[in-house]
């Protein structure tokens, strides 16, 4: 685990921009990706609505530096390239702590809870979604819905508030861009809202694409 820091008091390590707004604010979660930490999408932060009151996650597992994981990726397995899914929804149920625990700190608006993945942290997006009801706004970039980590019980309108941002590099060499469109296809099937959309661009963040993604945020 890594060391827990931050100002509010949280299981995992993170960066808090408070909100604007003295209370009922909208709550923004920031999920990274593999390898990474709470500092990147932190990165975000001054160029989003200063209404948003911003919590960017650092994940639990440490894999060298600064540098952490969600959940192992085995890369050198007989099989190929290899997910610990157990690790993946530990990690699920601890994000839904951490939403519990947020939203007992900070005075936001429970109708306005919001996450935004990326890559790995875009995969837990999913998930998270999944396990509740009544988030509001879920944006999950250069990611992909992984089933086998969704409850059982996913069904059709198992997130009948929940606005779904997909985008995805058409060019990406790291999670291919079918793996976006099988997931939209999804989505779709379960009867979720959705925004999509594909840049030429690899695994990463364009312009266009945040352009794209603080449209739906302030929408």
């Amino acid at each position: 685990m890594s060391d827990i820091s931050g100002p509010l008091d949280l299981p995992l390590a993170h960066l808090y921009r408070p909100s604007a707004l003295k209370a009922n604010a909208p709550l923004l979660v920031l999920l990274h990706g593999y390898g990474s930490n709470m500092h990147d999408l932190f990165g975000f932060a001054p160029y989003l609505h200063e209404n948003f009151a911003i919590v960017a996650l650092q994940a639990p597992i440490p894999i060298g530096g600064p540098s952490y994981a969600w959940y192992n990726i085995y890369f050198d397995q007989p099989q190929g390239k290899w997910n610990d899914e157990t690790q993946a929804k530990a990690s699920v149920h601890l994000i839904l702590e951490v939403l519990k625990k947020i939203v007992q700190q900070i005075d936001v608006d429970i109708e306005q809870l919001n996450l935004l993945g990326f890559s790995q942290g875009a995969i837990l997006s999913y998930a998270t979604a999944m396990s509740h009801a009544k988030l509001n706004k879920v944006l999950c970039i250069s990611g992909y819905l992984n089933q086998e980590i969704l409850p059982n019980d996913t069904v059709l309108h198992s997130c009948p508030y929940t606005r779904f941002f997909v985008s995805h590099g058409d060019q990406d060499q790291v999670i291919p861009v079918a793996w976006a469109r099988d997931s939209k296809i999804k989505l779709l099937e379960l009867g979720c809202k959705l925004e999509y959309h594909e840049f030429p661009v690899g695994h990463g963040v364009s312009p266009e694409n945040f352009s794209a993604l603080n449209s739906f945020l302030n929408n």
